[in-house]
């Protein structure tokens, strides 16, 4: 199944989850915890025999450089893929520890899982954002699509040179992943209520492995 037919059905998979605890329960912060559990399961369920990392909770950048380190020495025999695969975890982590709408102890939340295929991996991240955060990305995302390799250079030249109080500073490290991967960025924002204030923005990457 392809990145489109898969996040599809897992958006409307998502979209009735979340609906039905919101009916169920009353606690905000229980909601969004069962919430995430229930995109990690339903990750686990599409590519049960593919996964070779993941996790899911609030996203302490030092925890996840640790766990990235730990990934990136299992998951190639290349030691530039690995390094690839380092930066590009990290990037993602760092996005949801910054940007998650959600968070627990002054930390964002949010879930990365990581699959490996016969000729690559694919390291999808996933957490909460709101409305103008989701029109940022997904006009950034679009913009990254379009430009090949020494366009983005030019572009992460120029958002490096921002002062980091402008609005156009944010998302770098989208930049960064397309330049790292090599390859364009799969996303989807799936609304998370009627009024489509809060989204759970997808972000999928694939990464090549080394030739042999």
């Amino acid at each position: 199944m392809n990145f489109i037919n898969k996040y599809t059905s897992l958006a409307a998979s998502l979209k009735f989850n979340f609906r039905e605890l919101m009916e169920k329960t009353e606690s905000k912060e229980t909601v969004i915890k069962e919430w995430h559990k229930a995109v990690f399961d339903l990750f686990k369920f599409m590519d049960s025999h593919n996964i070779v990392g993941s996790y899911i909770g609030p996203f302490d950048k030092y925890i996840l450089i640790s766990i990235a380190r730990s990934m990136q020495n299992k998951i190639s025999d290349s030691l530039t893929q690995s390094k690839k695969f380092f930066k590009i975890f990290v990037e993602l982590a760092s996005n949801i520890a910054y940007y998650s709408h959600e968070k627990e102890n002054g930390q964002g939340t949010g879930l990365i899982v990581i699959n490996e295929y016969e000729d690559y991996f694919r390291i999808n991240a996933g957490n909460i954002i709101d409305a103008k955060s989701k029109e940022h990305i997904q006009n950034k995302c679009r913009l990254i699509n379009k430009l090949n390799h020494q366009e983005l250079r030019q572009l992460r030249r120029y958002l490096l040179r921002l002062p980091a109080y402008n609005e156009n500073s944010g998302n770098v490290g989208l930049v960064q992943i397309a330049l790292v991967s090599n390859s364009k960025l799969n996303y989807l924002f799936i609304p998370l209520n009627k009024e489509k204030t809060l989204y759970f923005y997808i972000i999928s990457v694939k990464l090549m492995k080394a030739t042999k």
